[in-house]
Order: C-alpha cells, then structure tokens, then sequence
C-alpha cells in the first residue's frame, strides 16, 4: 500500500510539473493597411511564469490570401538583452509551395543556458510580428500555429520541453463582414497611366455622393499618398503626382468605407 502512495504522489508531482510548465500561444493584433496584413505571435504561462529557452514557432497560412511574409521579433532577439547581455538570436524561413498553402519557421535561439528573459507570466508576451503582402482580401488567412512543430525548450535548453497548452489561430476573412474589397470595377476605374513617372490620373464614375479616399501604397504597406474627395454622382477625374516616389511597384486602393477597388500603378 505503501509503494502504491508513493507512485500516486509521484504521478500527481509529475502532472503538476506537466501543468505548471504549460504556455499559450495566439496571433492577435492583426492590422490590414492597403496590401499589408499583419499579425503579432503572443505567449503567456497558464499558471507558473517561466523563462523560454530556444523555440521553434512554426505556422501555416492561406497562399490565396497572404503571401511572403517578413517577421519582425519584439521579444526573444538580438534586441532583448537579459542582464545587459544579448543572449537570443532568431531566424526566419518560410515555404510557399502548391498554391494553396503557406509555412513559417520562426526560429529562437537561447545563446546560454538559464539566461532566458523576459520572465512569461499570465500576461500575454510579444514574441514577434509577421506580415504578410495581401493577395486576396476576401479569402480568409487562416494564419495558424503548427502544433506538431512548434516548441519551446526550458530555459535549462537541454531539450526538456515545456507543455504545450491552446494555440489560438486567425481564421476570419481579412476584411469585416460590412466592407467589401474588391478588383471589380464597380465605378469604372482607370488610372491613366498606369505606367507612370510624373502624373496619374484617377478616372472613376460615382454613381451616388460619396466621400472618397484614394490611397497609394507601397510594397511594404505603406500609404505613401491620400487624397480626399467628396464626390457627388457622375465622372470624376483626380490628378496623382507621383514624380517624389521611388521607382517600383504601388497599390492604389480607391474606397468609400464600404467597398475598395484596387489597381496597380508602376512609377518609373
């Protein structure tokens, strides 16, 4: 009987072990600004804080919708330094393959051994930012962690894992349920040229007063330029000048807070 109270105690320690080791992870923050989305990876402890060690965040994301992502760590990089020492290195890899699905590899190394920081608590942590160049804005990301690949050492870093608890995903649409993006030419868009080094202009019919923005986006994201237009019904042409913007590839989004047209413009 003795022996059998031993192996209970035993097991009831190794499931509180278990248990007081286990982390959360989540995608929140998500932000859709032109053909950018972007989505912060968090971690939080479920009931005892800890410190991670070297960790593999591995995701998987719809190719229809997002594409080539970058990742831009805010805990556990180059940048943290845990008693003024730099003790994480990271790196990035994905795979885009078949059309349909995307992977990430998020990878965290701790330097040495018991040096981890910051310490993760009920709070939930930043781990790093990834965004994503928009394909699609109507198709759902469906940016998820990969369960079996996705791990965190304990800041001992001797492979000794810490439980994996819920992992939450993104799965909605990139847009809300009441605006609508879209490439259909609803208003009869033309940017004349489309090709362009000085000027572009925005030809469009509005087919009832509405309050327009016209926006140009970088590669990166980034509105480069906004006009404002209050436009009553009929044909509409406004002037873009494009001459002080480096030479590449931009987005033009064309919107009235309820559905967006899109349209590609070069600056040579």
């Amino acid at each position: 009987m003795k022996k059998i109270n031993n192996l209970l105690i035993l097991f009831l320690l190794s499931s509180f072990t278990l248990s007081a080791n286990t982390y959360d992870l989540r995608f929140t923050n998500v932000q859709l600004s032109g053909n950018q989305y972007c989505a912060t990876a968090q971690i939080k402890a479920q009931t005892v804080s800890f410190e991670a060690g070297s960790a593999s965040v591995f995701f998987t994301y719809n190719l229809k919708a997002i594409q080539q992502p970058t990742a831009k760590a805010l805990n556990f990089g180059t940048a943290t330094l845990c008693n003024e020492q730099e003790n994480y290195n990271h790196s990035f890899n994905t795979l885009e393959y078949n059309g349909e699905m995307g992977e990430g590899n998020y990878a965290i190394l701790l330097k040495q051994s018991n040096t981890g920081c910051p310490t993760i608590h009920q709070e939930w942590v930043d781990i790093a930012e990834f965004c994503f160049e928009v394909v699609d804005k109507n198709e759902e990301a469906n940016l998820a962690f990969h369960e079996r690949y996705t791990a965190f050492n304990t800041h001992e870093n001797n492979g000794t894992l810490l439980t994996k608890g819920t992992f939450e995903a993104v799965d909605a649409p990139l847009v809300s349920s009441n605006q609508t993006v879209t490439n259909a030419n609803l208003w009869n868009v033309q940017l004349l040229p489309n090709i362009a080094s000085e000027q572009v202009n925005v030809q469009l019919t509005v087919p009832t007063n509405a309050e327009i923005s016209i926006t140009i986006f970088d590669r990166l994201g980034r509105a480069v330029q906004t006009k404002q237009l209050s436009a009553l019904t009929g044909q509409h042409t406004e002037t873009l000048t494009v001459s002080d913007l480096p030479k590449g590839y931009y987005l033009v989004n064309i919107t009235d807070g309820k559905q967006t047209i899109s349209e590609k413009l070069i600056v040579m």
